[in-house]
């Protein structure tokens, strides 16, 4: 099967999107994909993803299936005409980059596939069209709990991003005034190798999620592998309620002040009834719920053969 991720316009660069689709490239290839990244190629975390074609500009090849990765690569996917079968890979409402107006066209016109339950909902509401809940995976092999919780620096750790406003990071920042010990991934440590994000994940006692428009959110999952205890909250786009069942939930109706203050005593307490749960069950969840990047890889698969 030849299958091309479309990234014309956009590309493939050094975050968390393009990481994502090129290992799923990987892994396609190795199940025995003939899979081409087309787009302008920057991504320098790692070696260039063997048994995978790299096409950076001129005309998209002809192939089996092409995946569109982004909104901005829609309309170029709708347009080949070399490919019968055409699907968005929808891993995020991106109305940071265009009108929802937009993106509702978007899945009107194009068969699409979800990486959370909410964003997958939410599609088939305004399309009318089924669409696919296709997880990326999970790197079980590198995010791993190695550090006793008493012996960790930081009681809370987050994301840090001025990407658009649902982040939230203002409340870690909050929570930093009150004297908790507090670090940031993007204010602290950036452009990390993932040996490195590991070891820091490990150095942290509580993850705190604060995003309110997510698909599904990779840091919180990432850390909740590497022991940290979850602080999500109870917003349905918040991109962790796919696997933070033993998770602790905080309510984002509540005033501002109210929110840093519930978090605040929970972290200075420790309570067990937190904790221990979280410890002891929440990464076996994850990983039944999510999955690796090969199962979910032969899934996708599956439904290109429809």
């Amino acid at each position: 099967m030849r299958i091309v991720f479309n990234g014309k316009g956009c590309g493939f660069g050094n975050n968390g999107g393009s990481h994502t689709l090129i290992q799923s490239a990987k892994y396609l290839a190795k199940l025995g994909a003939h899979v081409t990244l087309y787009g302008v190629y920057k991504y320098t975390w790692e070696e260039k993803p063997d048994g995978v074609r790299i096409i950076p500009h001129g005309k998209i090849p002809t192939c089996d299936v092409i995946v569109a990765t982004g909104q901005s690569t829609v309309p170029s996917t709708l347009a080949h005409k070399r490919c019968l079968k055409k699907y968005w890979w929808v891993r995020g409402h991106e109305v940071w980059s265009t009108s929802e107006k937009q993106l509702n066209e978007y899945y009107r016109k194009i068969p699409c596939m979800a990486n959370s339950k909410w964003l997958k909902e939410y599609i088939e509401r305004v399309s009318k069209n089924n669409c696919h809940l296709q997880y990326q995976g999970v790197d079980f092999d590198l995010w791993k709990d190695e550090k006793p919780w008493e012996e960790r620096e930081f009681l809370i750790g987050g994301l840090y991003s001025s990407r658009h406003k649902t982040k939230n990071h203002w409340m870690l920042e909050e929570l930093e005034k009150k004297g908790h010990s507090v670090t940031m991934l993007n204010r602290d440590i950036k452009s990390p190798t993932f040996e490195q994000q590991k070891d820091w994940y490990n150095n942290i006692k509580y993850w705190v999620s604060t995003s309110t428009l997510e698909g599904l959110h990779n840091p919180p999952m990432e850390a909740g592998l590497c022991g940290c205890a979850l602080l999500t909250n109870s917003h349905p786009r918040n991109g962790t309620s796919d696997y933070d069942l033993f998770s602790y939930k905080y309510d984002t109706e509540d005033a501002q002040e109210d929110k840093v203050e519930e978090i605040s005593q929970i972290v200075r307490s420790c309570p067990a009834e937190i904790v221990k749960p979280f410890k002891s069950l929440g990464p076996k969840h994850i990983k039944e719920t999510i999955g690796s990047r090969e199962e979910n890889m032969k899934k996708m698969l599956e439904i290109f053969k429809l």
